[in-house]
């Protein structure tokens, strides 16, 4: 397991122990700083989720009817765990971005105090997209993101009674195979809440390595020069 995945797995279980449930609540998520940065992400990624399930959803416009609700979850599984698994990676980047406070777009938001705002802003965009394509290169990174999707999909269709041994509903989903693409929007929104709170604790524990690392440099060049 690589260095970052091995945070993401870390920050991810404080995550669990100090949250327990099935969906992150996102106003009140305990073992995080940055709250106030919350309410912003939420806006955006709940933007962006609908946006990736509207094209998921005009992708099998035409199939033949789902017979079950478990058909309904098989034949949908590939290609939603594809796409909401890149929005999945992008959500853990601008939270590890937010929380360290290292880049020029977080740090021109803060000082505006308005780093609930910069999600969908050009240059934190551009940061975030390449973080992931650099975090990509360490191979099991995909493979921890998809693995922590995939958890919430399944508990959440277990828990709700959409599919497996549980019967109890949530307001919203019901009995019809088609709120299949209900279930996986509530999914990925709370997977991508999830992973953002995980990146902020990240990025604040590098942030707090970046000071250290400063206050030690200039403890030994003192040091020479006595």
């Amino acid at each position: 397991m690589s260095e970052l995945t091995d945070q993401i797995e870390k920050a991810l279980a404080k995550l669990s122990e100090m949250n327990p449930g099935e969906v992150v609540d996102a106003t009140d998520i305990k073992g995080v700083t940055d709250q106030d940065t919350m309410p912003g992400f939420q806006e955006y990624i709940s933007k962006e989720s609908m946006k990736t399930m509207r094209r998921l959803y005009r992708r099998f416009a035409g199939s033949p009817e789902f017979e079950s609700s478990q058909e309904a979850l098989d034949k949908t599984e590939d290609a939603c765990i594809k796409e909401f698994s890149k929005l999945c990676a992008s959500s853990l980047a601008d939270g590890i971005l937010v929380g360290q406070g290292k880049i020029g777009p977080v740090r021109k938001a803060a000082f505006f105090k308005k780093t609930g705002e910069v999600f969908d802003k050009e240059g934190f965009r551009s940061e975030s997209n390449l973080f992931v394509l650099s975090a990509q290169d360490e191979f099991d990174f995909n493979e921890a993101i998809e693995r922590y999707f995939r958890m919430s999909i399944t508990v959440m269709a277990s828990s709700t009674g959409f599919a497996g041994p549980t019967l109890t509903m949530i307001s919203g989903l019901g009995q019809t195979h088609h709120k299949v693409w209900d279930l996986w929007l509530l999914a990925a929104n709370s997977t991508c809440v999830g992973l953002y709170a995980s990146g902020l604790i990240i990025g604040k524990e590098w942030a707090e390595q970046d000071v250290l690392a400063g206050i030690m440099s200039a403890t030994a060049a003192v040091e020479e020069s006595e």
